[in-house]
């Protein structure tokens, strides 16, 4: 079975159309904006079931069908970012959720995430503003300052832990190719 509810914020009135396979009284929901407000509030709040659906299409369908009537997604009394259309939760082939995919299937999913982060590390080296600039001798004192108020602040064990997390340890090849051109530059 499948539950259609909403839940109300006693306190101050907002409200959460959702839908879950677990108790619907004892699920919390899971909008990112009823999910916050809860925690800034407590967890004061009123379960109404709307419908028992057997399906997906029946959730999407009645879900749809509360969602613009109650225009959930602009409607500030509302916590919804998107109309409830029965796409969040553990469902086979959702991202997020490996349950039931076989290991390529998975692998595929992972290789094109590791994909779109190294295409955007490589959009924000390319396109930083700051890019081929330098910090002026003003902002590098400032700098300087604050990170040696910072370490001022930091008990013993904590600047030893800050400043001596690689002392002698050996230098890795690339590490020391670094240092030799910063030399060489010199």
């Amino acid at each position: 079975m499948i539950y259609l509810y909403i839940k109300t914020h006693r306190k101050t009135g907002l409200k959460y159309l959702g839908k879950t396979v677990q108790d619907p009284f004892a699920y919390p929901g899971s909008g990112i904006r009823w999910l916050r407000h809860v925690r800034k509030h407590g967890n004061d709040v009123n379960t109404e079931i709307l419908k028992e659906c057997k399906n997906n299409e029946e959730v999407k369908a009645w879900g749809s069908y509360y969602s613009d009537l109650w225009q959930v997604v602009n409607n500030p009394e509302w916590a919804n970012l998107k109309p409830e259309l029965g796409e969040g939760g553990s469902v086979k082939g959702r991202p997020g959720n490996t349950k039931g995919l076989t290991y390529e299937e998975i692998q595929k999913d992972t290789k094109a995430a590791q994909q779109r982060r190294e295409n955007h590390k490589n959009w924000m080296f390319e396109n930083n503003p700051f890019k081929g600039k330098k910090h002026s001798e003003e902002a590098k004192a400032k700098m300087r300052d604050v990170r040696k108020t910072m370490i001022a602040n930091l008990t013993d064990e904590e600047r030893k832990q800050l400043l001596g997390h690689n002392k002698g340890k050996p230098w890795s090849e690339a590490r020391r190719i670094a240092q030799q051109q910063r030399k060489n530059k010199k």
